[in-house]
């Protein structure tokens, strides 16, 4: 079962989902937007969607509120991240780019140690924060 709430953030509305293993979704938007991620995580996971929290969720929020509040740098939450080999492997490194830094697609795919496949990480990073 993949459980989803709304979290507010100082930016806008985020629409979050979890599965017990960890969180699988987290978004800006709402409406038909992130209605087809929801559906969309539900295809790939082969999970019903409810609205509701689980503990995932739970430190999700709590950890986003000290993060918008300056409190905390580092999440310790426990992802659910399905996609290809390469896809996985973009999406491991993006959470290694040290807090407050940031890095140019070529450079991300340099530390993948594939320069040319620049459109291919660009494209990869776009499909994190819904692990497609």
């Amino acid at each position: 079962m993949i459980k989803t709430s709304n979290i507010d953030t100082p930016l806008g509305l985020m629409r979050a989902a979890a599965t017990k293993e960890g969180v699988c979704l987290l978004e800006f938007g709402e409406g038909d937007s992130a209605k087809n991620s929801l559906d969309h995580v539900s295809k790939i996971l082969g999970m019903p969607v409810k609205e509701g929290v689980n503990r995932h969720l739970r430190m999700l929020r709590r950890q986003l509120n000290e993060y918008f509040r300056g409190k905390r740098k580092d999440f310790s939450i426990k992802l659910v991240t399905p996609g290809t080999e390469f896809q996985i492997s973009v999406w491991k490194s993006l959470q290694e780019i040290p807090y407050g830094k940031t890095i140019s697609y070529l450079d991300h795919a340099r530390i993948l140690k594939n320069p040319e496949a620049v459109r291919a990480v660009a494209h990869a990073n776009g499909e994190f924060r819904s692990g497609h």
